[in-house]
């Protein structure tokens, strides 16, 4: 595929869908211990069974290993565009009971697996394969089990012998001859690289080192003067993009948190620890030092001190070891993302979860109609966005706000929020967002990886499930809403559910990949889930794995779907955790008809940008750049809106203004939103300041805004047949 002038442009430039290697793929599997009991960590949510510093080993190995047999030859200057899309990395996270159920499927699968596991599971796992071409990896050797510690190397090359003589066994005709051929790749040359190993710093080393750096010593970051975290995660990142070169300029930005009740020191759950810890030090050292650490979560203890060695405290202690081993595998969680995407990392301070009450006010105003119920909004939302300005590094903003850029976001944090260069990052960037809790929802999430590639045409059914009592004003909201933007390709299919059993029906009718929910939504506070109301019921979307097809590409016309005072038991993680792979949901309650407009606008958007892909010299789209530009679209509606209602803009002048920045930003225009600017000025007579300023006053927060995407929208190709490509 063509790139068209634009540095940003569409997300995946320059290949040919048929471009396939004669090699086999690799796909890759970690396989989970059983659950224990359905037992999870207090504060972030991973199941028990995985929380071990073994488990993390195995996570760092997956992430540096290669992605395909074509690495296994490659120089190592050339390993960035052997990771572009859609040919990256193939990698799934289960449990083992469900790899054994997918065995069915893997004997019949051409690729080499390689399935890593925990010694204690390694033979169950090779009882359970039925595939030939596998690999079985742990960290110890046993029959027929690679133990990667007996191995020696550069650790992302430890496999390179094995992979490459199970292909071989493998191949046949003139594969085989192709692959016997080649020569493997040397060993990476050793440098005097320096590494931190640390938290805030290792996914970006772990970037580096599946790209061949190799890291001969390692210093620990001294939390002795103010910057140094800052300084360590900027120096990683750096590293990691100058190794990447122009292949990819986007990053990922996560910020750790534990579930967002628990930042109540006052709740139940903490005084019933901290009966139990009779020192006031100790008590401080976790409320403070652990917990409510503003910066990066670094302390330094004397263990002979006032406070003793806090480890062998029966109650601080497995809450220390616990909440250190929760932040490992956050760690090597968003490793594998940044491996697989090649992506370099930049985490946030911790101050930036510490915001609960903020967006508990927010909510409460956003509940309410009226002007002053708004303008208390707009106030208590400039508030929260000035203070996550205050407490994000500027160099990180600087990165964050690079034009044409795609950020995927790990994070509970209302990042998409932040104010960079006079815009909301969820307007300037791509944005796209993985929670932070559930841990082993976000695990999963991190490590997943593969591309989904649909056709135009698989996108032309949609699924609109509507819930709404008879008499209820919003019922026929979505249906005049399209009624207005009439589409042309899709076929949209109306089903009204009356109850929770009619909705599972319709999606297991359903062969499609958009699914749109039109009822209420909300949630049941911090402590609770969020839910979707379908008749009598309040639906939980958790409930329906494993009874319901979920498509992959979830619209939710909802209130509170993502519910930014709610837990993390949103409808939104639900769907998630169910089988969607993006999700398109809602921070606070929508206003009814707007929502509806929105929907019925984006619907309108997906029948007619996708034929006219060809038009920018395209054949490919991911689903997030799609709905990156609706949003900009939709936000440039926004305010326009704003000052048509105040009838400093005419309609006239409101057409052509919208009509000029749609194209703009169907063509990626770096410069959009300022032409946006200058045109308002131009037609309300205010000058470009006053403008500015009149939107950062009255319009920090609009409707757009309160919409965000959860999911990997990034791994959904859409493809557009019709030229030679």
């Amino acid at each position: 595929m063509a790139s068209s002038n634009n540095d940003k442009s569409i997300e995946v430039v320059e290949y040919n869908i048929e471009d396939e290697s004669i090699f086999p793929s690799l796909m890759y599997w970690i396989v989970t211990p059983e659950s224990k009991g359905g037992m999870y960590t207090p504060f972030q949510g991973f199941g028990v069974e995985i929380v071990t510093s073994e488990f993390c080993s195995l996570l760092e190995l997956l992430a540096v290993l290669p992605a395909s047999i074509q690495e296994l030859f490659a120089m190592q200057e050339a390993l960035p565009s052997l990771r572009r899309p859609p040919f990256a990395k193939r990698c799934a996270i289960v449990g083992l009971r469900y790899f054994e159920r997918a065995q069915d499927k893997i004997k019949h699968d051409d690729s080499i697996q390689i399935i890593l596991c925990l010694p204690h599971d390694a033979q169950t796992v090779r009882q359970y394969l039925l595939c030939k071409q596998a690999l079985i990896v742990s960290l110890e050797s046993s029959e027929g089990v690679i133990g990667i510690a007996e191995l020696t190397g550069h650790l992302a090359q430890r496999l390179d012998q094995a992979i490459y003589d199970l292909a071989l066994s493998g191949a046949k005709g003139p594969m085989k001859s192709e692959i016997a051929r080649k020569s493997l790749r040397g060993s990476f040359p050793e440098r005097k690289s320096v590494a931190r190993r640390a938290g805030v710093t290792l996914p970006n080393e772990t970037l580096s080192v599946c790209l061949g750096e190799s890291y001969s010593t390692a210093e620990n970051i001294l939390p002795t003067k103010t910057g140094v975290y800052e300084e360590a995660i900027l120096e990683s990142f750096n590293h990691a993009r100058s190794l990447i070169g122009d292949i990819n300029k986007d990053l990922i930005v996560f910020a750790p948190s534990i579930s967002r009740h628990l930042y109540d020191f006052k709740s139940n759950f903490w005084n019933k620890v901290f009966r139990q810890i009779e020192s006031e030090g100790l008590q401080s050292l976790l409320r403070d030092g652990v917990f409510r650490n503003k910066g990066y979560s670094g302390i330094t203890l004397k263990v002979d001190g006032d406070l003793g060695n806090p480890y062998a405290h029966p109650v601080v202690g497995p809450i220390l070891a616990g909440r250190q081993l929760e932040l490992k595998l956050t760690t090597f969680g968003v490793a594998n993302l940044a491996c697989n995407t090649m992506q370099p990392a930049i985490r946030l301070p911790n101050i930036v979860n510490f915001h609960r009450s903020h967006l508990q006010v927010i909510e409460e105003h956003a509940k309410r109609s009226g002007v002053k119920a708004r303008s208390q909004m707009q106030k208590a939302f400039k508030s929260l966005s000035d203070a996550l300005s205050d407490e994000i590094d500027d160099r990180f903003k600087n990165e964050m706000g690079r034009q044409n850029l795609a950020i995927t976001l790990v994070t509970d944090a209302p990042i998409e929020w932040l104010p960079v260069n006079g815009l909301p990052l969820m307007v300037r960037n791509e944005v796209s967002r993985i929670c932070m809790t559930p841990g082993n929802l976000m695990l999963t999430q991190c490590v997943d990886s593969g591309t989904l590639i649909l056709s135009a045409n698989e996108l032309e059914d949609v699924l609109v499930i509507r819930s709404f009592e008879a008499d209820d004003q919003v019922r026929p909201m979505l249906e005049r809403a399209m009624d207005v933007f009439k589409v042309r390709r899709l076929r949209v299919k109306l089903i009204d559910a009356a109850c929770a059993s009619e909705v599972v029906a319709a999606l297991n009718n359903f062969t499609g990949n958009l699914v749109v929910f039109d009822c209420h939504g909300g949630h049941d506070g911090d402590e609770g889930h969020g839910w979707l109301q379908i008749g009598p019921d309040k639906v939980d979307t958790w409930e329906l794995a494993h009874i319901a097809r979920i498509p992959p590409i979830v619209i939710l016309s909802a209130c509170s779907t993502y519910a930014l005072a709610g837990s993390h038991a949103s409808v939104g993680n639900g769907f998630i955790r169910s089988g969607a792979t993006a999700v398109i949901g809602t921070f606070l309650p929508v206003d009814a008809l707007l929502s509806a407009m929105m929907v019925a606008r984006l619907l309108f958007r997906i029948d007619e940008f996708l034929p006219a892909l060809h038009e920018f010299d395209a054949d490919f789209i991911t689903w997030r750049t799609l709905i990156s530009t609706y949003l900009k679209m939709s936000y440039s509606t926004d305010l326009l809106m704003h000052f048509v209602g105040k009838h400093q803009i005419e309609v006239g002048d409101f057409e052509r203004i919208a009509r000029l920045s749609t194209l703009d930003i169907n063509h990626f225009h770096p410069y959009w939103y300022d032409r946006l600017v200058a045109r308002i000025s131009k037609a309300t007579s205010i000058s470009e300041r006053g403008v500015r300023a009149e939107i950062d006053q009255e319009c920090a927060l609009v409707e757009t805004m309160l919409y965000c995407h959860i999911g990997r929208p990034e791994r959904i190709l859409i493809y557009v047949p019709g030229r030679d490509s």
